[in-house]
């Protein structure tokens, strides 16, 4: 199993294509692989990133703040 640990969250290039696009390096390395048509399967405990996770999934993100409770 692949994280995003494993891309290295301090990489310079992740880190200079996130602060351009004013997300995470987890979203970036999200987004990426889902403009690849790699299945992800995103986790976190925090609202916040489930928040921004959902965002960058255009088949879950309308109508899906439902639910986030």
């Amino acid at each position: 199993m692949w994280t995003v640990c494993d891309a290295r969250a301090d990489d310079p290039t992740l880190v200079t294509i996130s602060r351009r696009h004013g997300c995470s390096v987890a979203a970036t390395v999200l987004q990426w692989n889902l403009q690849r048509g790699v299945t992800v399967i995103p986790a976190t405990l925090k609202r916040s990133e489930l928040e921004e996770n959902l965002s960058l999934m255009p088949t879950l993100g309308a109508g899906s703040e439902n639910a986030l409770g």
